[in-house]
């Protein structure tokens, strides 16, 4: 019977055995492949499209052995854990139960079997990770060694002729195309005809049509209507725009049906496009207009340069694509494009420089301290980047370096207006959360804030990709960035990968909003219905948000896959070094846990703590903040709350015994003083009632006979106010009975007296 067992568990398990032919198969393949790349880097002569469709090639196939590995360890975790789970071997099996020695067996051969197309996989990859890394190389070199190649200058006045001719050629060739396709044109004349009334409609009551549409939409003056109906009514009237500029696409891409037709085509739609989008970038961002401010306020002057320099830096981008692609039809390109792309980088430089200039005004635009704002400071940085490339960009294209000036002025238009784009999505957000968090409590000003910051965060990652390829970057190199994060990085025994972590931060977030919204379900649902005092309920709602974090971290890291032995393990080390470091700060956070569970102190009690009296106005995770009667707030940290001695007034109730000392002169009826404090004492309207005031006869003092009033008060907060009152009553009272209230006084006594007068009166005499 046991070896029936065996045998079945042996197959069951041997399964994957199986598929062991079909992945024989694909090594087979890939060695095959990866021969033939080796052999292709040892060729010089190989292009470098052929170099860049065989790294397709290689990708695809480590892409597969990535999933292999993933598979695989996956796998050989959850087999290890069962083998874990079942405890460490015993040194003779007598002392085991068959079952589990059996099980055990089991799990040893299943892992063994595993092991073998993970490692296999593990191999494949690397040996194709390090193939692309060594094409990536040569093709990297190559396009350096393509930048700084010397051309002809720009200056020679042949390629000025030679230039004009290769465009008399093209614009002949688009002649002949139209004149050879009459026919069609006929035929498709009521499609043109459609797209250029759309077009002549969007752009003669596009606009229009758009602001009294939103007008009679957002009709209110809430602020939320105010703010929607002002940047709809900045940004639709540019969408209208592009729609009318894709309608006169497709009107004349029927017109010009030919490949040259074509080309020009598509040449002039950037062109145009690019200028639009220019110019309506650089009026959102320095000019605004009568319902929207400009995000970048300056003098009128320096306003209207900037939305002019800018503007025109869409058209010269939209110039240098048409004339790119108008070019590429002729048979020598490069020397034919020369000539029109330096005048191209020219204006666009002079563009450039005049932009560059604006970042002086921002001088009139400090803030008290003298100091400018983040986006001022990061404009005024670029500018003098932009400043540099303005001048060398220019001289470098005149010597000959074509290429290298093409790859400094473009990139930088259009850096600038990515990040134009960026700027005015997060503006666009920033006021959608000013408008719906209510900005007056502070927990939705912290958590708007936190937004804003992360909703910044996010467009400059979509941005980074976009500005790394205008600067050159391949498709591919992002490609390989992605998968370098995707196969992620060690951390003790966990593998953390971008999923692990946006796993963790879309948890984290989640769970933390939800943690705020049990709090708030509390505070206004919950707890009023309660009978707990004011700090009673802070101390629920303290300890519901420490709590909830606690657990929504642990959540969130279990959730990403991330091993909390290996971390306790690195936190274990970490707290050798910086155990002395962080004593006070935990120390500090456990008496503040101590404090809201035994709350010894509360939020608006009256506290005396080292020498400082006044009320509590919040118990945080490492110190106590106190409101002093000075109007001061001290800062006590909670360890010195727990280990010292502090008094509390207000701790079980607001009642509180004060004490008013009252000098009589001798001479005086003390019953009657007596009478008099009681009946001071018992008319006092804050006295608590059904309790007795007391007066007693304290002492037969150096200078009067001293004597104390004893109250108890319904509330302590009141006791000076009391004493004044008390103190303004046993004026007037002593007044009228005619009890004096005396002065200190003192007896002196000198020695020698007599020698004394003795020797004034001899002194007088003389």
């Amino acid at each position: 019977m046991r070896s029936l067992i065996l045998s079945i568990i042996f197959i069951w398990f041997a399964q994957p055995l199986w598929g062991q032919d079909n992945l024989s198969k694909t090594y087979e393949t890939w060695n095959t492949i990866a021969a033939e790349a080796e052999a292709t880097i040892a060729n010089t002569n190989v292009t470098t499209i052929s170099l860049e469709e065989l790294r397709q090639e290689l990708s695809r196939n480590r892409t597969i052995f990535l999933d292999l590995r993933k598979q695989g360890g996956t796998r050989l975790a959850s087999l290890k854990a069962q083998l874990a789970a079942l405890g460490p071997e015993p040194e003779d099996n007598k002392d085991e139960s068959e079952d589990i020695t059996e099980r055990r067996a089991a799990l040893k051969l299943q892992i063994k079997t595993e092991e073998a197309p993970s490692r296999e996989a593990a191999e494949a990859f690397e040996r194709a990770n390090g193939l692309i890394t060594e094409l990536d190389e040569i093709i990297r070199s190559r396009q350096t060694a393509q930048l700084f190649e010397l051309q002809k200058s720009p200056l020679n006045p042949s390629l000025l002729i030679r230039s004009f001719k290769g465009l008399g050629l093209f614009i002949k060739s688009i002649g002949d195309e139209v004149v050879g396709t009459t026919d069609p044109i006929k035929q498709s004349f009521l499609e043109i005809l459609m797209w250029l009334v759309i077009a002549a409609l969007l752009i003669w009551q596009g606009a229009f049509r758009i602001k009294r549409t939103l007008t009679s939409i957002f009709s209110s003056d809430n602020e939320w209507q105010v703010t929607a109906k002002a940047r709809l009514g900045q940004f639709l009237p540019f969408v209208s725009s592009i729609l009318a500029l894709i309608s006169i696409y497709y009107a004349f891409k029927l017109l010009l049906p030919g490949a040259a037709g074509s080309v020009l085509v598509c040449g002039l739609a950037m062109f145009v496009g690019l200028g639009l989008a220019g110019r309506w970038l650089s009026k959102a961002i320095f000019s605004g207009d009568e319902a929207n401010e400009a995000l970048f306020k300056m003098i009128d002057n320096n306003a209207d340069t900037a939305v002019r320099n800018v503007g025109l830096l869409g058209w010269v981008l939209g110039a240098f694509i048409l004339l790119d692609n108008v070019y590429a039809q002729s048979s020598n390109p490069d020397d034919l494009i020369l000539v029109p792309n330096f005048l191209l980088v020219i204006i666009a430089s002079i563009a450039l420089y005049r932009f560059a200039g604006i970042a002086n005004t921002f001088e009139q635009n400090r803030g008290l301290d003298g100091d400018l704002s983040f986006r001022q400071m990061s404009l005024r940085f670029l500018s003098r980047i932009v400043r540099l490339i303005s001048v060398v960009g220019p001289i470098i294209a005149a010597i000959g370096y074509y290429q290298a000036s093409v790859a400094l002025v473009y990139p930088i238009i259009e850096t600038l207006f990515a990040l134009g784009i960026v700027l005015i999505a997060h503006t666009y957000f920033s006021e959608f959360l000013n408008i719906t968090w209510n900005k007056d409590e502070k927990d939705n000003t912290l958590t708007a804030g936190f937004l804003r910051t992360l909703i910044g965060i996010i467009l400059i990652c979509f941005a980074i990709p976009c500005i790394a390829l205008f600067w050159g970057a391949r498709t591919t190199d992002l490609t390989e960035f992605w998968n370098w994060l995707q196969n992620g990085f060690q951390f003790g025994d966990t593998r953390l990968t971008p999923v692990n972590l946006i796993t963790f931060v879309v948890i984290f977030v989640l769970g933390y909003m939800l943690t705020k919204l049990i709090q708030r379900g509390l505070k206004d649902s919950i707890l009023p219905n309660t009978r707990l005092d004011a700090g009673g309920k802070n101390a629920v709602l303290a300890v519901t948000s420490y709590f909830g974090i606690f657990v929504v971290a642990m959540i969130s890291i279990t959730a990403a896959g991330i091993d909390l032995s290996g971390l306790a393990i690195v936190a274990g080390a970490l707290s050798v070094g910086i155990g002395f470091g962080l004593q006070a700060i935990v120390s500090n956070f456990v008496s503040g846990i101590i404090l809201l569970i035994e709350r010894p102190i509360k939020q608006g009690d009256w506290v005396e703590v080292g020498g400082y009296s006044g009320y509590v106005r919040s118990i945080n995770v490492r110190s106590t903040m106190i409101d002093t009667f000075d109007r001061a707030t001290v800062v006590v940290p909670n360890s010195d709350l727990i280990a010292g001695t502090v008094t509390n007034w207000t701790h079980n109730s607001d009642n509180g015994r004060v004490i008013v000392p009252v000098g009589v002169a001798y001479g005086s009826d003390p019953r009657n003083v007596e009478k008099i404090l009681r009946e001071i004492a018992e008319s006092h309207p804050r006295i608590l009632p059904g309790s007795t005031p007391s007066v007693v006869f304290k002492q037969f003092g150096a200078d009067s006979m001293d004597f104390e009033i004893r109250v108890i008060l319904q509330d302590v907060n009141y006791l000076l106010s009391v004493k004044s009152e008390m103190n303004y009553e046993i004026f007037k009272r002593f007044k009228e009975e005619g009890i004096e209230i005396p002065f200190a006084q003192r007896d002196i006594h000198l020695r020698d007296i007599d020698k004394l007068t003795e020797a004034i009166k001899g002194k007088s005499k003389k």
